[in-house]
């Protein structure tokens, strides 16, 4: 018993540490290896071994796109996240549940549910206007990259920085909401909530960000 209290009382500090080991040990995300594509059929112009020096480049009508691998993603939406939830049941169950609900939410929208219709994409099935928002504006404003205001603008963030920045703003979200719905126990409701929240939460940066003088850069196929 002891042991088990000493543990529930030093979780919090050691699964910070833990976690931010993690991130500091932890693989690229995005890639260093990135290829600047333009036109309609995402025409490789020019390789470079660094998001930042691609970014500078890009213009309309091209794209970064980093070399990715399931590792990256996997080690810091589930992994350090979990690390962190974990500690939070321990700690308290009713939070802990309601804030790993919400970040789960945000994390399935932007990581797993545009999979079915991006097969259907590739397979050359017609999706409907709706369903490519899913597939390719929704997960970008879920996860979203903030980006200096003006036509040249570039990412606020170092590359190395920007892909966990959306992270870290979800745990802190899904925190705040598990605060608020700690007592909900009912799954039934939960899940309703959390969803109803992302929703809200994405609604809210889309129009708070360009007050600030920043912008969320979609990026289309």
């Amino acid at each position: 018993m002891p042991v088990l209290m000493m543990l529930r009382r030093f979780s919090p500090a050691i699964s910070v540490i833990a976690a931010l080991l993690l991130v500091l040990l932890g693989p690229d995300w995005p890639e260093r290896k990135t290829d600047l594509r333009c036109g309609d059929d995402l025409e490789v112009r020019r390789s470079f071994q660094d998001m930042d020096a691609c970014a500078r480049e890009m213009d309309q009508g091209c794209a970064c796109m980093a070399r990715q691998s399931w590792i990256a993603p996997t080690w810091y939406v589930i992994l350090v996240p979990g690390v962190l939830i974990a500690s939070l049941l321990m700690r308290s169950r009713g939070v802990g549940r309601a804030t790993g609900i919400a970040f789960g939410v945000a994390a399935f929208a932007a990581f797993l549910l545009p999979w079915p219709i991006m097969l259907m994409y590739f397979a050359g099935l017609p999706i409907p206007a709706f369903f490519q928002n899913v597939v390719f504006v929704w997960p970008q404003r879920v996860f979203f990259v903030l980006y200096i205001g003006g036509e040249r603008g570039g990412p606020l963030l170092p590359w190395r920085w920007a892909y966990l920045f959306p992270v870290g703003f979800w745990l802190v979200a899904a925190f705040a909401f598990g605060l608020v719905a700690r007592r909900v126990k009912s799954m039934l409701v939960l899940f309703p909530l959390a969803t109803t929240f992302v929703v809200a939460v994405v609604v809210l940066a889309g129009r708070i960000v360009p007050m600030l003088g920043y912008r969320i850069r979609i990026e289309l196929p």
